[in-house]
């Protein structure tokens, strides 16, 4: 058994618990507690890895969303560069909806106006089988000034690994570097520095070479690994060795999430298990 069929037999086992513990809370209203804690945890395991990709403006975040994804869904234009926070999750068919400061969740439309003033972040669903194990959250840019500093901070977004994206042509700037190192702990050691449009460097490979010389001393310090990729136009069948790299990343973040998760659902379900047990004992 693979490590996500493991995952997904763990957490039918919380949802079946917690409808046993339900059931039995009728009887024994103690267990009411311990039914709520193993329905919670099912939720916790069954949630995919949330991938924040972060960078200045216009350092091709929402290109490199698009890439992973295998599906232009982002404006990724200099002149329409992402306003908001935007999730990318699973969907079997596709919607788009907004989340309000207040909680708030209307799905929209192209007849449907929204007040984007009010918008804490978009939400948009693709039937894209990448998105089972990751959601892809996209940040608008660091150095956006015409956006509030609210917008712009990942802290509240609860993301648990991150990209950074910094162009080729200027990479890894002090003011990246600040940025970058504001961030918990926690999301910088989960992290993979993406350099973007490697393809336009004028000087080709020598000072491609150049290039990956420097970012390993200056910025490998703070990354688990650091991939060169393009203008992010190629889906995932057609990616060159920089972005298969990102996307063998990806994976691997992925796959080390759900091991997590495994592991802690497996011990929590058990204390859990106990706790219950004693309190039909008592």
């Amino acid at each position: 058994m693979d490590l996500e069929a493991k995952l997904r037999f763990a957490v039918q086992n919380l949802i079946e618990a917690e409808r046993a513990l339900r059931k039995a809370a009728s009887a024994h209203p103690a267990l009411e507690g311990s039914s709520r804690a193993f329905g919670r945890m099912a939720r916790a395991a069954n949630r995919p890895l949330r991938l924040g990709i972060l960078g200045e403006s216009n350092s091709g975040k929402s290109s490199l969303a698009n890439l992973l994804v295998g599906v232009a869904t982002l404006p990724a234009l200099p002149v329409a560069n992402t306003r908001l926070p935007t999730l990318l999750t699973y969907a079997p068919a596709p919607f788009v909806m907004a989340l309000y400061e207040t909680g708030e969740r209307i799905t929209l439309s192209a007849s449907l106006a929204a007040q984007q003033s009010a918008m804490k972040r978009l939400e948009v669903g693709l039937p894209a089988s990448i998105l089972r194990s990751v959601e892809i959250l996209d940040f608008p840019g660091s150095a956006n000034v015409l956006l509030p500093v609210t917008r712009q901070d990942p802290a509240g977004y609860g993301i648990d690994a991150a990209i950074w994206t910094t162009v080729a042509t200027q990479a890894w700037r002090e003011s990246e570097r600040t940025h970058w190192l504001a961030l918990p702990e926690a999301v910088r050691s989960r992290s993979v520095l993406a350099v973007t449009f490697c393809d336009v460097i004028g000087g080709g490979e020598s000072d491609l070479k150049r290039l990956q010389a420097r970012l390993e001393q200056s910025a490998r310090p703070h990354f688990r690994e650091i991939c060169y990729v393009g203008a992010g136009d190629a889906g995932a069948a057609a990616a060159a060795p920089g972005e298969q790299a990102l996307f063998a990343q990806v994976r691997s973040l992925a796959r080390e999430f759900a091991s997590r998760r495994l592991e802690k659902a497996t011990a929590i379900a058990r204390r859990l298990a106990d706790h219950a047990l004693e309190k039909l004992g008592g």
